[in-house]
């Protein structure tokens, strides 16, 4: 899969991106060396709708006490948060943000390679 730099704007395949363990603990661009991280707006709205269906589905099974409650939602929390993953990554192309910039906090990279 392709997308581009934030750093600096090239079309890089994202098999090329490595992860070196550090100081940042940050995947790097392999043209640039920026320190870059994948986009998920969705992150808080994968969390707390996971929740919500870890609730919803022990209520449907009518589990009363509080201790197994508590104890299925969130046993249920982790495959509902990785199926709704999975869900949002297939809905919404990949994209890039830089890391320690002030753009990576507002305005992430929307631009797609041609």
């Amino acid at each position: 899969m392709k997308t581009c730099c934030p750093h600096c704007d090239r079309e890089i395949d994202t098999r090329n991106i490595r992860m070196e363990f550090g100081r940042n603990n940050a995947p790097k661009c392999p043209k640039c060396g920026g320190l870059v991280r994948p986009y998920r707006p969705y992150k808080r709205v994968v969390s707390v709708s996971s929740l919500v269906l870890g609730v919803l589905t022990m209520e449907f099974f009518g589990v009363k006490s509080v201790i197994w409650f508590a104890l299925g939602v969130v046993m249920l929390w982790l495959p509902f948060a990785l199926g709704l993953n999975i869900l949002f990554q297939c809905a919404e192309p990949f994209k890039l943000e830089a890391v320690g910039s002030p753009r990576s906090q507002s305005d992430p990279v929307t631009r797609q390679p041609k």
